[in-house]
């Protein structure tokens, strides 16, 4: 009764920013499941793949999937996450998959913004992570990265379960990097033994993997990889969305009236995942869930002055009233797009044709050359032929080349073409139907077995 009589004091554009948690989380939930539904990631076909086979044989050492790295010593640092994957696929498909990661992207914000009174924070933190969202291996980094940061907010003794978290975030992903970069940056901000030795035992716990320390190795060779801003889309700079802006304008605003100092909100933690998102897009989901908790924590820490800020924006009426319809009214559009996308089946965007033709053998006497984006997607549905290159392979290096690399270089230079397929017997590609490298494959005696399969084609060498 009294929550309603403190509503009713506001008039009805502010309510817009106060709409009921259950609709603005249910809301949330919605899109995380048709976009996880709807929405099969490339690399989703290699990590099914990992998880039954890491259920059937156990972990691996080297790689299992290609042939052009087959003695490589592969440290897949998602290895746990993967095997959830492949049991709840078993148990309930695709279906299930989208439910369990969507409930997941829900449970993050549930838990960083639940006491926050301005809901509508919660829609706009689920719009900017959509593009990331789904059934992807982030989703584990997102909520391990919410549940750090309110054992913090915790009672102190919450703060030893630290360690134990790390430890499983270690063998879920390897955004665990995040999970020790907040914690060392609050024992600097706050030195203590306590949370030194905290700090200390975290560390240790990542080491705790079927790979010990050496989880580290594929971490620091992918974060060391410039190539990788140029060639993979999820790793460009400058590349966010309207809605980030927005939300971290929002944050820092809120930062600077919090702590009423330009130094303490230019040094506070989501400011450098800012420059790190600036710096690479992947890192907007991590940046997202600390903004939206730092947000809802400042709003429930201080008492505001509800009628003052409420006579300030009535001189700003209309702009507030359109900016909530309009972050209403988008994440209603999103809603409705996604559903259009369930209507077509998702995997109608991959080469299942392909997969289909590879599956039965028509390629059995030699290897295949494929298109980066479709390698794991043939991992998962044929994966009787092995591949050359897939999602994992970006920064691996193999006798002193890196694999992507040759194969950018595979699709320039012809007569290295010749020796690389020569080298591991290629005699097959799925790669894009039109392209200058098909038409010079097809010029060159290559025949068509699949024309045109989700805008991909089938190639095979003349006998």
């Amino acid at each position: 009764m009294n929550h309603h009589k403190k509503m009713t004091k506001f008039p009805w554009w502010l309510r817009l920013y106060i709409l009921p948690a259950w609709f603005m989380y249910g809301t949330a939930f919605a899109l995380f499941f048709v976009c996880g539904l709807g929405i099969i990631d490339p690399d989703f076909g290699w990590h099914l793949a990992s998880g039954r086979y890491y259920w059937a044989h156990g972990i691996p050492t080297h790689d299992i999937f290609t042939f052009s790295a087959q003695h490589f010593l592969w440290i897949n640092h998602e290895w746990l996450s993967d095997m959830v994957l492949a049991a709840m696929y078993h148990l309930g498909g695709h279906v299930l998959v989208a439910l369990l990661y969507a409930a997941i992207w829900t449970l993050a914000f549930w838990l960083v913004a639940r006491r926050c009174r301005l809901s509508i924070i919660v829609l706009v933190g689920a719009i900017a992570c959509l593009p990331f969202a789904g059934v992807r291996a982030i989703t584990w980094t997102v909520l391990c990265a919410a549940v750090l940061y309110e054992l913090f907010r915790a009672s102190r003794r919450t703060h030893w379960l630290i360690p134990f978290l790390m430890l499983v975030w270690a063998n879920l992903h390897g955004g665990f990097i995040i999970g020790l970069a907040y914690i060392a940056y609050r024992l600097i901000a706050r030195p203590s033994w306590r949370l030194a030795v905290i700090t200390a035992v975290s560390v240790f716990a990542t080491t705790v993997t079927p790979y010990g320390a050496a989880i580290y190795v594929e971490i620091i060779r992918t974060l060391g990889d410039r190539s990788l801003y140029g060639r993979i889309s999820e790793w460009q700079s400058l590349a966010f969305s309207i809605e980030v802006a927005l939300l971290a304008a929002v944050w820092a605003t809120c930062r600077y009236f919090y702590t009423r100092s330009v130094w303490r909100t230019a040094f506070a933690f989501p400011m450098f995942l800012i420059i790190g998102t600036v710096m690479s897009v992947r890192n907007v989901p991590i940046l997202v869930i600390f903004a939206v908790a730092d947000i809802a924590h400042m709003m429930v820490a201080v008492p505001l002055p509800w009628v003052r800020i409420r006579e300030r924006l009535q001189a700003i009426r209309p702009l507030m009233i359109a900016l909530a319809l309009i972050v209403v009214s988008f994440g209603g559009y999103l809603l409705w797009r996604d559903f259009m996308l369930v209507r077509v089946a998702a995997e109608s965007r991959y080469p299942r044709e392909i997969a289909q033709s590879l599956q039965t053998g028509v390629c059995s006497h030699g290897n295949l050359y494929n298109d980066y984006n479709i390698g794991g997607y043939l991992i998962w549905r044929a994966p009787r032929q092995k591949v050359y290159i897939d999602g994992r392979m970006p920064s691996w290096q193999y006798g002193g080349v890196k694999i992507m690399d040759n194969y950018y270089r595979v699709v320039r230079d012809a007569s290295f073409r010749q020796r690389e397929f020569a080298r591991f017997h290629i005699v097959c590609a799925a790669i894009p139907a039109d392209t200058a490298f098909a038409k010079e494959l097809r010029q060159s005696g290559w025949k068509p077995v699949i024309a045109n399969s989700a805008e991909f084609t089938l190639l095979k060498a003349s006998e």
